[in-house]
């Protein structure tokens, strides 16, 4: 069983996506979870194999799936 993933796609023009990154840096730090913060503008790829449409969006990947998507701007608390 591997280690659950959050991956955060994100990109370098979003103000949002600048303001979810230490709350979800908070988060991943506090439940040893391991991190990937995606550009979808450097690896589109990834962003349309997880239909990636909005950003900030975070998916948490566990045993190897994508077990929950969350989409916009998301507080410390909607995390947990």
């Amino acid at each position: 069983m591997s280690k659950p993933k959050i991956l955060y796609f994100t990109a370098t023009w979003c103000g949002v996506c600048k303001t979810q990154k230490p709350i979800l840096e908070q988060y991943v730090a506090q439940r040893s979870l391991d991190l990937e913060v995606v550009d979808v503008d450097e690896r589109p790829e990834l962003a349309k194999k997880y239909n990636i449409l909005k950003l900030p969006s975070i998916v948490s990947i566990v045993n190897g799936q994508p077990e929950v998507t969350l989409l916009g701007l998301q507080k410390l608390s909607d995390l947990y």
